[in-house]
């Protein structure tokens, strides 16, 4: 089709709306579900006395897009909850909005209602990937049909709807956009009314007819929108039309020609073309000549009348003709083409309905009021429409009526059915709308005055006129939602906080604070042999519980819950029980809650590969406290397992003994960690302790990557560890401090030779410390990163190394030693020192006897009165004595620099 041509064709087409055919010319295909109904043909074949300029066919409205607007179907019947998907699918949920029932649920990429509610359509957006379907739904109060699944695999499509919702119309465009399918259908039944294949001049670069000029279609303007008509450019100077009756069996009618104008008679019962010839008679000049069709009437599509081309030429209809009318001034003025027969007498319109519907059993004002149309239509009849009138000015349309009364009062209801014939019949009922009061919130508490530790049951009691829809609890800052809540009271009170809503929104609040008393005793007793698992269930954070001297199940977690027994050696905690990690005592604190274990022994517990005696878990700011307890029996991670982050844990006075970790590469037998806690061990016992696991660190104790060590006033003897450490091996990360004071190393050993009794990686004290008799040797500096300051010990007759430090070149590694004997060891000192003095290396200590760490008289470790390099808190020794000794007789005042100093002469340390 040439540029000129094209122009003339669109030119062509607008000037028929100036003479009279009214409409747009441009369509939109969209989506507009309405429902269908039987149309009669009364007021298109008959009884129809409308006049005038012939229409436009009327085009297909846009749908309602629900996600896009308030959500609700144009009538408020129906809702649906998405989120429009942008060439992602969304999941649709599709409510009635009275009941909030779901009728339908789908994944989709768009949808949306139709001009009357019942009708929905679900599809991919244009230009999307989705799915290759267009799925028609017809929704009723209780379900949702699927009425016709629109397959688009053959190429892209849309769906829209006739304006009035007697039928839905598929556009579907071929891959290539040469071809398109136009089908029409009942969109209730899904039943097929029309079809039409077009092949186009020009290739359609979207399924949207309303962005080219290459297709025009609509439908008739009666009521019922009896026919349907397409045209098209087909040719470069080519137009092919088609006119189908949509309540007949009958084929369509089409039309291949040149340029030209058509439209509706007002009443819809003829199509008229206004189409331009060239003039036979004339060469070189074209003439306009019209035609009607009817298959009602029998018309066909001849020629009817002709005029020159310049006199713009009109369809209209009268009471009595159809006529071609010619612009004034011109002649002839028109000329009369057919009867018109729309007006004629029409045959009987068969039976009439009974309208009837049901009342809601009670309304209230801002409640939505549900009205169920019950009209009784008898065979042969149809209902047209349906409207409400609902007594306020308010109007609805449908076979359910859904309003919300704003005021409370009497309200007349009516519902108006049209049937097949155009018959409107009325019913109408009273409703007294009540004012809907707020709900009243109340509960009850059992029991009526609780006692902390109490289990409390909270119940609701809230009343309201049109029922409680959802209630929200806080108790304690935790919510709940069901009608009956039931918690563990733990304060000293109890605040309770109840929200209820009613159907309208309207909600209301009550609040209490509970008070609880304590209980008494304070403690939670657990008798001998009595099911500690179950007490420490019914404890409240803070709480602790008191045993008595017998045997206990193990298996047992605490939370921010202590335990006491009646003394380690009389009250027992054995086994893991049915603890899924094996621990016997799993204790947990956290953000400042304290768990403490005193008087208690523990014993067993822990695999081959997890649990083990106690875990303590002291995370952010948390603290747990093992006093006053043995430890003995643990397997797996060993005896007492630190598995704390910021934590603090402190193990004091306890007799930690023959445990077991037996995990490869792990650390500590008696006590162990992995990361990350401030530890502290004090006036303990760590005795046959083992870290037997492949590369264990630590017989007695392995602190790896601590956030800071105090170990002190130990006895860790005749430990043993698979790698470093036979009795102890410390790693504190920066800028933490391993400070190791006041203990005695003896008798520690290691699988492999040489690998010290204390072995030491980090930032280290190590003061006043007494390491002999170990056969692994003393203390090694693991390095390379290693600050080791060793003041004031005493480290003698060990089977390997006195002292080892690192010779890494490269490292910054160091080792200051101050008024230190190293002696009997081989060697005494292995590796370099980087400072220190006034040490007794390498030289007979002057000990009371062999074995015996006591100084005698005149030993050369005696240092005569200087005192600078004692540390203040070492100024009393492991046997209880003063370190500084004060002068005798105007002699000289002595410091002691042993760790385990009896002196047999008073001037002696």
């Amino acid at each position: 089709m040439s540029e000129h041509t094209g122009r003339r064709m669109v030119t062509r087409w607008l000037a028929g709306a100036r003479r009279g055919l009214t409409g747009s010319l441009a369509l939109a295909l969209a989506l507009a579900a309405t429902p269908a109904q039987a149309v009669p043909r009364a007021g298109v074949d008959c009884g129809c006395s409308a006049t005038g300029s012939y229409l436009l066919p009327a085009p297909p409205v846009e749908r309602v897009r629900a996600n896009e607007a308030t959500g609700l179907s144009p009538g408020g019947t129906f809702r649906v909850f998405a989120v429009a998907g942008v060439g992602v699918s969304a999941d649709v949920t599709v409510t009635v909005a009275a009941t909030g029932q779901v009728i339908l649920t789908a994944s989709a990429d768009d949808w949306g209602f139709g001009v009357r509610d019942d009708q929905f359509v679900v599809l991919p957006t244009p230009g999307s990937l989705g799915p290759p379907v267009i799925d028609l739904y017809h929704l009723t109060a209780t379900g949702a049909a699927l009425v016709r699944r629109f397959d688009l695999s053959a190429g892209r499509g849309v769906v829209s709807f006739s304006p009035q919702g007697n039928h839905a119309l598929l556009f579907q465009l071929s891959p290539l956009g040469q071809n398109a399918t136009v089908t029409v259908l009942d969109p209730v039944t899904g039943a097929q009314r029309f079809r039409g294949d077009l092949t186009y001049a020009q290739p359609m670069a979207t399924p949207d007819p309303g962005t080219m000029e290459t297709i025009r279609l609509g439908f008739s303007p009666d009521a019922g929108e009896a026919s349907f008509a397409y045209w098209y450019l087909s040719g470069p100077s080519q137009v092919t039309t088609a006119f189908a009756d949509l309540q007949a069996a009958a084929p369509p009618a089409t039309r291949v020609g040149s340029a030209f104008v058509l439209g509706y008679s007002p009443c819809g019962d003829t199509l008229g073309f206004v189409e331009t010839i060239p003039d036979p008679l004339q060469a070189g000049q074209n003439l306009d000549q019209t035609s009607l069709y009817s298959s009602a009437s029998g018309l066909s599509l001849t020629t009817l009348s002709t005029f020159p081309v310049s006199y713009e030429v009109a369809l209209v209809a009268t009471a009595t003709q159809h006529i071609a009318q010619a612009a004034p001034g011109t002649q002839p003025p028109f000329a009369a083409l057919a009867a018109n027969t729309a007006g004629a007498a029409c045959p009987p319109p068969g039976p009439t309905v009974t309208p009837s519907f049901t009342l809601p059993r009670s309304a209230w004002t801002q409640l939505p009021a549900l009205f169920t149309d019950t009209t009784v239509v008898p065979a042969g009849a149809a209902v047209l429409s349906r409207m409400w009138n609902f007594g306020d000015g308010a109007l609805g349309e449908g076979p359910i009526g859904l309003h919300t009364y704003a005021a409370a009062g009497s309200y007349v209801v009516t519902l108006t059915v049209v049937d097949q014939a155009g018959r409107r019949t009325s019913v109408s009922h009273g409703l007294a709308v009540a004012f809907n009061q707020p709900p009243v919130a109340d509960f009850t508490v059992s029991p009526a005055a609780p006692v902390r530790r109490d289990e409390v049951t909270l119940t609701d009691t809230s009343t309201d006129d049109d029922g409680v829809v959802s209630r929200s609890w806080t108790v304690d800052g935790q919510g709940f939602s069901d009608p009956t809540v039931t918690v563990r009271a733990c304060g000293p009170t109890l605040s309770v906080d109840l929200t209820v809503t009613d159907g309208a929104g309207q909600s209301a609040t009550r609040s209490a604070v509970i008070p609880l008393a304590d209980p008494v005793p304070p403690d939670i007793l657990v008798p001998a042999g009595g099911d500690l698992a179950a007490a420490a269930a019914t404890a409240c954070p803070g709480d602790r519980l008191q045993l008595e001297a017998g045997t206990y199940q193990g298996g047992v977690r605490l939370v921010d819950v202590s335990l006491r027994g009646a003394g380690a050696g009389a009250s027992f905690v054995e086994g893991s029980g049915a603890s899924p990690d094996a621990w016997v005592l799993d204790l947990y604190a956290s953000g400042g809650q304290t768990v403490t274990v005193s008087e208690v022994t523990v014993r067993g517990g822990g695999l081959a590969e997890a649990g083990g005696a106690v875990n303590a878990d002291a995370d952010f700011a948390g603290l747990v406290a093992l006093e006053r307890v043995e430890v003995t029996g643990g397997t797996g991670h060993g005896g007492i397992w630190i598995s704390s982050v910021n934590g603090e844990v402190r193990v004091a006075d306890a007799s930690v003994h023959h445990n077991g970790n037996t995990i490869a590469n792990s650390a500590g037998g008696g006590i162990g960690m992995s990361c990350c806690a401030v530890v502290t061990v004090d006036h303990s016992e760590l005795a046959f302790n083992k870290a037997e696991g492949e590369a264990g660190q630590g017989g007695g104790a392995g602190l790896l990557e601590a956030a800071g060590i105090t170990f002190t006033r130990n006895d860790v003897h005749d430990n043993s560890a698979a790698a470093a450490g036979g009795g102890i091996s410390l790693e504190v990360s920066r800028p933490g401090v391993n400070r190791v004071a006041l203990n005695a190393f003896r008798g520690n050993t290691t699988v492999a030779p040489a690998l010290g009794a204390v072995a030491l990686r980090g930032t280290s004290v190590f003061a006043g410390n007494l390491v002999a008799g170990n056969p692994a040797g003393g203390v090694v500096e693991t390095g390379p990163v290693s600050l080791l300051t060793l003041v004031d010990s005493t480290v003698a007759d060990n089977g390997g190394p006195g002292l080892v430090t690192p010779r890494d070149p490269g490292g910054a590694s160091a080792a200051v030693v101050w008024n230190t004997i190293l002696t009997g060891n081989a060697p005494d000192v292995d590796g370099p020192l980087t400072g220190g003095g006034a040490n007794l290396i390498s030289v007979e200590a002057g000990f009371v006897g062999p074995g015996d760490y006591h100084l005698a008289a005149g030993s050369p470790a005696l240092d005569a009165g200087d005192a600078s390099a004692v540390p203040a808190e070492l100024t009393v020794d492991l046997d209880g004595g003063a370190r500084v000794v004060p002068a005798v007789a105007g002699g000289a005042a002595r410091v002691d620099i042993g760790a385990d100093e009896r002196p047999t002469d008073p001037a002696g340390g």
